[in-house]
């Protein structure tokens, strides 16, 4: 019942403005799905997630609008993790069968982004991803194996660009 009831508010908020108390308002409702979802979590208009209570997030963390999290296995969010326009997290794949991947089975493997990271624009990370802390995920990246703490990622499949560096620029 709560999670139909958390499906039915989030799209009707989306009509609000994403002013600070309205993003904090839409952080708790699905914090009321789980116990492990900071009160800090904010989110903005048009944020949409298929299964909220598999969802772990610490303070400060923040998803932009139009944002897609698949939390059907585990996601792991620690304190600041920021996570920019339409960002797609999914937690799941399906495998090949025979020539095609329609019928395939599904896979299905938790997600972890360190704390600290900032995920860009329109970036999509895949399941089974172990993001380390401090990293910066370039815009449009998409993330299919895992990414080493303090670097920057960039590209489809992403690959390591640099190092990040305290203080640099958080576009995205």
């Amino acid at each position: 019942m709560r999670v139909l009831w958390c499906w039915l508010t989030m799209p009707s908020t989306g009509c609000l403005l994403d002013y600070q108390p309205i993003l904090r308002m839409r952080g708790w409702l699905p914090g009321r799905m789980t116990s492990s979802v900071s009160i800090d979590f904010q989110v903005a208009s048009h944020v949409r997630f298929a299964g909220i209570e598999n969802m772990q997030a610490g303070r400060h963390v923040f998803g932009s609008s139009g944002c897609w999290i698949d939390t059907r296995v585990v996601l792991t969010m620690p304190d600041e993790v920021m996570l920019g326009l339409y960002v797609t997290i999914v937690t799941g794949d399906h495998t090949r069968h025979g020539r095609g991947f329609r019928l395939g089975a599904p896979r299905r493997a938790p997600i972890s982004i360190g704390a600290d990271t900032w995920v860009g624009t329109h970036a999509v990370i895949a399941c089974g991803v172990t993001i380390g802390r401090g990293a910066r995920v370039a815009a449009g990246a998409g993330v299919t194996s895992d990414v080493p703490g303090d670097t920057v990622v960039g590209g489809a499949p992403a690959r390591v660009i640099g190092p990040a560096k305290d203080g640099e620029r958080r576009d995205g």
